[in-house]
């Protein structure tokens, strides 16, 4: 496990010195509707080292899968986030290089994130511990990255906020790992509700901006009940 402990270091290390560097030499904050523009070499080597990694390490992640993958539950959350970013980009739509490249930079984030911390860690981590401790300690990581926020000037109010939301859904994306073993769909789920927020639109739409705060509850729900059902099938080993 100690490569896999050092790759994640040195990603969350990456993400901290960008930020940094940003704020100190080009006085551009975490809170700044510039930064994620400015942040663009710092993703492309993000996703870079993790698609790297994953297919450096691609037989040792391998996961003998029991069950066959399902979808609808995954769907019940992802198709409103879908509708939601499509119709906020739509209506915002320009051919302006910010409008177009956005949906990129998100891209950018969901591939180096959920490739790193469900794909790399979390399948490892399936490998060597329970199921229980593998979506604990890979959700606390990937609460833990985003502490690099700090070094773009966040708040230590707005981190608190920050860590406990990253851990629910870094629960959320490691159930429906394991119940669609499709790191694709989490990827796609993971860049449209980033884009959603970083588009910043949403205080145009009341129905929508109310929709992404009842979608967390959903996925809360969907996340309680899919753990449980799979508690159940580790007591009669037919999961994994």
């Amino acid at each position: 496990m100690k490569k896999y402990y050092l790759y994640i270091s040195t990603y969350m290390g990456i993400m901290g010195i960008g930020l940094f560097v940003l704020k100190i030499f080009f006085n551009v904050l975490y809170t700044d509707s510039e930064l994620i523009y400015n942040f663009l070499p710092v993703l492309i080597i993000l996703a870079s080292i993790s698609l790297i990694f994953y297919f450096i390490n691609k037989e040792d992640l391998k996961i003998k899968w029991r069950e066959n993958r399902q979808y609808f539950l995954f769907h019940v959350c992802f198709l409103p986030v879908l509708f939601i970013a499509t119709v906020l980009f739509i209506e915002d739509y320009s051919l302006s290089y910010k409008h177009l490249m956005l949906p990129i930079l998100t891209l950018l984030i969901g591939i180096g994130e959920e490739v790193s911390y469900r794909k790399i860690l979390f399948s490892k981590l399936l490998r060597q511990t329970s199921i229980k401790k593998a979506i604990i300690y890979s959700s606390l990581a990937f609460s833990i990255l985003h502490t690099m926020n700090l070094f773009g000037g966040v708040s230590i109010d707005q981190m608190a906020f920050q860590l406990f939301s990253t851990f629910v859904f870094g629960i959320f994306f490691a159930v429906m790992y394991l119940y669609t073993h499709n790191i694709i769909l989490l990827i796609l789920h993971h860049s449209l509700w980033d884009y959603i927020f970083l588009s910043r639109l949403l205080e145009n739409h009341n129905l929508l901006n109310i929709a992404m705060w009842v979608i967390p509850i959903i996925q809360i729900i969907i996340m309680l009940y899919l753990y449980k059902d799979y508690k159940n099938k580790m007591k009669k080993d037919i999961f994994i």
